[in-house]
Order: structure tokens, then sequence, then C-alpha cells
């Protein structure tokens, strides 16, 4: 065997779909990155492929903000932090594009992962981070910052959570959430859980609808 076997952007993205679950993905991204700078055995693609493949499986990544250091050690070694279009797919550039030069960003977390990489341009989705399942906080805090546009090494959409990822944000505030925001906060999911369902019932249900339609046509 070849000491380095290079993966193409498709190998690689089954490799990750089959191999990894949500808190493994980011290990197994990062060891496809680390492969392409160290030398030794292990699979390896092209860097410009490995910006787009996490960009492609980086809402699918949990407990990121373990891995912050090296999450930046493989974007971009020892240089300084800033844009990576391939992590984006058209409508996310264009949207960073749309933002002011100086954007106000929020962190929904508690006292031990205040360091994190992944903010929000929406305060309430920030909120409700605090009081969703495994990102419950018992100690549930807000961050607010800011943050250049050009620092702003990517903004993700594909949850609608408008997630901005960055390791430039300049703190303004930490504030405890209260028990009011907190039900609040536990409201509003609670609302879109039903409204994805509805959604995803009425979908559903079309598909059904279309499948027993051909199927009479074929009798």
């Amino acid at each position: 065997m070849k000491a380095k076997d290079k993966l193409t952007l498709e190998e690689a993205n089954k490799l990750i779909y089959r191999h990894t679950g949500s808190f493994s993905c980011l290990v197994g991204l990062l060891s496809l990155s680390y492969a392409n700078h160290l030398g030794g055995p292990g699979h390896w693609l092209e860097q410009r492929d490995w910006l787009t493949l996490l960009g492609q499986h980086w809402s699918s990544c949990d407990n990121v903000w373990e891995y912050t250091k090296e999450l930046k050690y493989a974007l971009f070694l020892n240089a300084t932090p800033c844009t990576v279009p391939e992590m984006m797919n058209d409508s996310e550039r264009q949207a960073l594009a749309a933002l002011p030069d100086t954007v106000t960003i929020y962190r929904g977390c508690g006292p031990l992962n205040m360091k994190g990489c992944c903010w929000t341009l929406d305060r309430n989705i920030a909120e409700e981070f605090t009081v969703m399942g495994r990102y419950e906080q018992r100690e549930p805090l807000l961050i607010t910052a800011t943050v250049k546009r050009n620092r702003i090494v990517a903004l993700k959409l594909d949850r609608d959570e408008q997630e901005v990822l960055t390791f430039n944000a300049k703190r303004v505030s930490v504030d405890p959430l209260s028990a009011e925001d907190q039900q609040r906060a536990l409201d509003r999911v609670g609302e879109r859980s039903q409204r994805d369902h509805a959604e995803f019932m009425a979908e559903l249900d079309k598909n059904k609808a279309r499948l027993a339609a051909q199927s009479i046509a074929q009798k």
C-alpha cells in the first residue's frame, strides 16, 4: 500500500458518512486534514476539497468547542483566520457579503464552553441552544460579541441557525439567562418542532399520494 492514499471528494464524503456520527464527525474530518499536512500512512485529499468537505459536513458536527484549537490550525496553520469561501455554497457566500463590516453575533453556552468558535446572527437561536436536548446547560449564558466581516470564516444557513464560524469574536457582554428567558426559548423550540413535524407529515402524504397514483396508472 502507498504511504498515503489520495481520496476524491466523493470518496471522502462516503468515508465520513459511513464511519462517523455527530460527535466523531469533526474528528474524522480533522484526521483527513492532518494527513494532508503530515507524512506517514493514511488517507488524504486536496486542501481545497477538504475545505469543501468540511463545509458540507459542518452542520453534522457536535462538540466543536472541544476541538477549537485543532480546527483553527487545520484551517489556517499559523496564519490569520479569514473567510473560507470553499466552506459555503453560493447563497451563503452572498449572505455573508451582504453583512455589514462589523457584525453582532451571539453564543448560547455554559461556563465550560464559552470559548467556542460557533456563533449565530440570531439572539433567539443562541438562547435556544442552552435548552435544547444535548446542548442544555445548567448555568445558561448568552454571550454577545462583535466580529469584522472579513474575520468570519464561514456563514452556514442550512439548518436555519444563521451560524457564524469565527475565531476573532470580540466579547461585548456575558449575561445569565433568567428562568423566563429559558422558558421562552423552550416554547420557541417546541413550536418549531411542531411546525417541522407538520411539514414532514405533509410531504410524506404528498409522496404517498404520488406513489398511489403511479401504482394505479401502472395497472
